[in-house]
């Protein structure tokens, strides 16, 4: 199975995006001046049913990096993954898992600077103009889950992740 992974965080800060109301009867979008997030590893299949594979995680490093190859291990008897070129990707404390699992798992990178070519960063752009924009979120549990509500939304109706993936197909 041919995954695009990537990494993602959403600030509990929120987003205000650009939206219509009547002249002078806009709204105001309250958020904490604050630097709490809520980060996720992510996968999406490119396929006629595409799949979205996601998993919290603390931090964004080698160890949870694997944490996810393994949960990903977990769904695919095999898998390529496309993805970003991060240091924690890369780096030598992976190689014993990946010779391990070569012949389960195999990692593409794509150019460096290239998000518009991985699949997984429009589920993220969806994710945010669905579960974020324009909302306030007074806790980080709140903001947790209106992301994971959304991410199971894409992962019950596939056809609504397939318009993210066509082009690629």
């Amino acid at each position: 199975m041919i995954l695009f992974e990537d990494e993602v965080l959403f600030q509990q800060e929120g987003t205000t995006r650009q939206s219509w109301a009547r002249r002078g009867k806009g709204f105001t979008v309250n958020h904490h001046p604050c630097k709490r997030k809520s980060r996720y590893y992510g996968a999406i299949t490119v396929d006629e049913s595409p799949s979205l594979v996601f998993q919290k995680a603390e931090w964004f490093n080698t160890k949870t990096f694997q944490k996810f190859l393994k949960h990903i291990m977990s769904i695919f008897d095999k898998a390529c993954l496309i993805l970003d070129n991060a240091s924690y990707h890369k780096a030598k404390a992976l190689e014993p898992f990946l010779e391990a699992h070569k012949d389960r798992l195999w990692l593409h990178f794509l150019p460096p600077y290239s998000p518009e070519l991985n699949a997984v960063e429009m589920v993220w752009r969806e994710t945010r103009k669905f579960a974020t924009h324009n909302r306030y979120f007074p806790t980080v549990k709140r903001l947790t889950r209106a992301v994971q509500t959304q991410f199971r939304i894409f992962q019950k109706e596939p056809r609504k992740l397939y318009g993210l993936v066509a082009n690629l197909i």
